[in-house]
Order: structure tokens, then C-alpha cells, then sequence
């Protein structure tokens, strides 16, 4: 199971800070040429068929208070394999299981921003794709390819809270941002909650939990290369750790992130882009 939030870079030419008409409207590829009695059309939580202008009308316009800059909807990729598609109950169709399955998993992420939510509470529209694409032919990949895409909006249904799944707060009781996402226990809970859905038998190597574990050792690795290839970095990173080690009680994560998360916390971001701007308009007058 790999799901994924996306990336800076969406498909069509989109962006998330404005609107989600051209990411929309590029989810409709599977319909052209289609009769309209085939087409599959975007679902939410509690409707079964939804009209791509519906979707783009009311994901755009759910954006209060919202800045020029913000994002105002991020994507969500739920991409089994092969053989967890396989292992999904005889009794329901694969359009039937993959709403089920979506649909459940948005009530997990509504949780858990540990903010009291549900999936009632969230904003968004799921779209089902039978084809994967090789990048390099451009053909149709072999086998069973089914995938949804997850247009989720930044704010919820009620217009009162924004919410990031990008966001690197995890649970925080103090300070500017309370509650927060974390990714790796969204992404181990939906896991099992599809393996409860399912007959799936899944070995310890198909988990999560294995596979991220071997994603950290292959970046401790390349990060052990690089520091024999730059002796200074070498250097830099043994007082970092000796200072950890003399003053244990402070959070060293904070002043210095892992290199393998360089990217600010969205909110960050967007809070700097403001404050220039004011900056850029007091110099002018």
C-alpha cells in the first residue's frame, strides 16, 4: 500500500493555492470518449456520485480566510498492489470496496489532527482510477491497477479550523498549533484497517513500519557517505552529537532538523510570504 500526499508539483499545470478546476478536470481522463451510463464520477462522504463542477464549485469556495498564498486543497494517492486489491471480500465489487475502504480512511485522517473530528467533517471528493501508466512507454501497466485520488480541502466543512497532513507538528498541546498530523501512524492505521477490511495476508516485509524502517537505513547510509566524501560535515556532525550528549535536555530537533526534512512547516512558510509583503509595502510608502 503506498499513499502519498502529493507533491509542490500537481498534474494539468494545477496548483493547490488557487483553484482545483484543471486537477479536477484532469481526474476526468478515464471518462473521455465514454457513454455517460460508464462513467465514473467523484464520490464524498455521503455521496455515492458527484459531478466534476460540484466538485470544483464547492472545494473552491470552502476557503475562508484564507490568504492569496495558502493552499487550499492538497491530493491524496491511496494506491494498493496488486495483491492487496486481490485479497478484497468476494461480495463486494472493486468500485464497492475501494469507496468503503476510502471512505473509512478519511474518517482516520479527520481523527487524527486530534482536533475531535470525523470524516463527516472534512471536505473532499475521491475519484477511482482502473489504469497506472508506465513513465517511460506511456502504456498500460499489467494487472490489476486500481487506485483512488483524494481531493482533500484545506479547511474543514465548517470553515473554522485549517488542516495539513504536511504539517511536522505531531500531537502538540502547547504553542501556535495545537494537535497536528502524524503521517506514520496515519499511515500504519490505515494499513490495518485495510488488512481488517480484507483476506490479506500480509508478511512482515509488506508492513509499513518494515519498509519505512528500511527507507531511515538507507538514508543513514547515503548521509554516512556524504559526511566520509566532506570531511567538515563529518566534523560539524561529531560536536552536534557531543552537544546532545552534554545537554540532553534540550530538543536539538528543533534548532537542527534531519537532513532528510529540510522543508519548513507549511504554516511557516506562509506566515514568512506575509510578512514580506508587509515588509516590501512599508518601504514603498
Amino acid at each position: 500500500m503506498i499513499i502519498t500526499f502529493g507533491s509542490k508539483k500537481y498534474p494539468n499545470g494545477a496548483s493547490n493555492k488557487g483553484s482545483c478546476r484543471k486537477l479536477a478536470i484532469y481526474l476526468e481522463k478515464e471518462n473521455e470518449g465514454q457513454p455517460e451510463s460508464f462513467k465514473r464520477h467523484f464520490f464524498s462522504f455521503d455521496k455515492d456520485s458527484v459531478k466534476v463542477e460540484e466538485v470544483i464549485g464547492n472545494i473552491d469556495k470552502n476557503i475562508k480566510k484564507l490568504g492569496k498564498d495558502d493552499s487550499k486543497y492538497y491530493l491524496m494517492n491511496i494506491c494498493p498492489s496488486q495483491k492487496e486489491l486481490l485479497s478484497k471480500p468476494n461480495s463486494q465489487s472493486m468500485d464497492e470496496f475501494l469507496m468503503n475502504y476510502t471512505r473509512n480512511m478519511m474518517d482516520l485522517y479527520a481523527k487524527n489532527f486530534n482536533k475531535g473530528l470525523s470524516g463527516k467533517d472534512i471536505m473532499y471528493y475521491a475519484k477511482i482510477e482502473d489504469y497506472r501508466y508506465d513513465e517511460e512507454t506511456g502504456k498500460k501497466k499489467y494487472g490489476l491497477n486500481h487506485h483512488v485520488h483524494v481531493i482533500i480541502s484545506r479547511k474543514d466543512i465548517s470553515q473554522k479550523l485549517k488542516l495539513s497532513p504536511r504539517t511536522n507538528h505531531r500531537n502538540s498541546q502547547t504553542g501556535v498549533i495545537r494537535g497536528g498530523f502524524d503521517r506514520c501512524i496515519f499511515f500504519k492505521n490505515a494499513e490495518r484497517m485495510f488488512d481488517s477490511m480484507t483476506r490479506m495476508d500480509r508478511t512482515v516485509e509488506e508492513t509499513f513500519e518494515f519498509r519505512n524502517a528500511k527507507k531511515k537505513e538507507r538514508n543513514q547510509i547515503a548521509r554516512e557517505a556524504r559526511m566520509v566524501e566532506n570531511p567538515k560535515v563529518e566534523s560539524e556532525t561529531r560536536v552536534l552529537k557531543g552537544l546532545e550528549s552534554k545537554y540532553s535536555n534540550i530538543d536539538w530537533s528543533l534548532l537542527f532538523p534531519p537532513e532528510a526534512n529540510t522543508a519548513m512547516y507549511e504554516f511557516e512558510e506562509e506566515e514568512m510570504i506575509r510578512k514580506k509583503k508587509k515588509r516590501d509595502q512599508g518601504m514603498s510608502m
